[in-house]
């Protein structure tokens, strides 16, 4: 199945780099350990950035380990290629942003579905670029660039795609929503 294939593919992404599953960790026990605005100004976002680096590799892996002829060989993939890596992509990063977001969301409930939003934000943006340019530069260049503008302007709504600095209205997290969507 679909959603059988995008587990083993995250389980595979966090099996060949172990880092990722010390930061994992790292992050929810940071989480355990702060306030929910700490959490929010600053365990989320890093889990947010360190998601992205890690899912940026996802969707274009296998055109460039050379084995997308392999993996077409599964009868559900070829026809399944974006959905499975989106899947995938969605699992690794709700992986890093799970916990913090569930802790911090205790105090603000509207922050879980815009932490929702902005995962499947990124998973999205990720798949796209990566089968676009199959390569994961791309994403990481663009996604780093506009993160670094998101924490640095904590006024402006249109750019609060996660709900980092409440300010986002319901219309902007609609937006990511779309976008994500397209």
């Amino acid at each position: 199945s679909l959603a059988g294939a995008a587990l083993i593919d995250a389980r595979m992404t966090l099996a060949a780099m172990p880092i990722a599953i010390v930061a994992v960790f790292g992050f929810a026990i940071a989480a355990l350990a702060s306030s929910p605005i700490g959490i929010r100004s600053g365990i989320l976002p890093l889990a947010f950035a360190t998601a992205a680096v890690f899912i940026a590799d996802i969707p274009c892996r296998e055109r460039r380990a050379g084995t997308l002829g392999l993996a077409f060989a599964a009868p559900v993939i070829k026809s399944r290629f974006i959905a499975w890596k989106l899947l995938a992509s969605l699992v690794v990063a709700t992986t890093f942003v799970l916990v913090p977001a569930v802790l911090a969301s205790r105090t603000d409930v509207a922050l879980l579905p815009a932490t929702a939003i902005g995962v499947l934000f990124i998973a999205a943006m990720s798949t796209a670029l990566g089968v676009a340019s199959s390569n994961p530069k791309s994403f990481i260049v663009l996604f780093l660039t506009f993160f670094y503008v998101v924490m640095n302007d904590k006024g402006s709504p249109q750019l609060d795609f996660a709900g980092f600095h409440d300010v986002a209205t319901p219309a902007v997290t609609a937006s990511y929503a779309a976008v994500a969507v397209l």
